[in-house]
């Protein structure tokens, strides 16, 4: 099962996604983890670029509860030919709760190991 799979999150557009926020993906005060969250925009961003996540990271804003639906809307900020650096906007309504930064693909490379020595302690 991949992570879209797991959330629920339903492709809407070709950069919008929805996820349904069902008791799974709550806590026992019924608001949605902020991992679902963070999950639902990494997983939307790599849907939309064909890239897997590199790095990412969230802001938090406000929250979903239990049976509402967030709507998760991405964005593709710059596209190189190794990294696309894209966000993903969830919101509730009007009401927008998290927005996720991330860093997208990879590239070969061949040399591995540590460059620089660690300093003495």
């Amino acid at each position: 099962m991949d992570s879209r799979a797991f959330l629920g999150l339903e492709r809407a557009d070709n950069s919008k996604f929805a996820l349904h926020v069902v008791p799974r993906l709550t806590t026992s005060g019924g608001f949605l983890f902020g991992g679902a969250g963070l999950g639902a925009g990494i997983s939307a961003l790599e849907t939309v670029t064909g890239r897997r996540c590199t790095w990412a990271t969230a802001q938090y804003l406000s929250y979903a509860r239990r049976d509402e639906r967030v709507d998760v809307e991405t964005f593709v900020v710059v596209e190189g030919s190794s990294i696309t650096q894209a966000r993903a906007t969830c919101r509730v309504g009007d009401r927008e709760i998290l927005t996720v930064n991330a860093a997208l693909g990879d590239r070969d490379f061949d040399s591995a190991g540590q460059f620089v020595a660690m300093p003495d302690s």
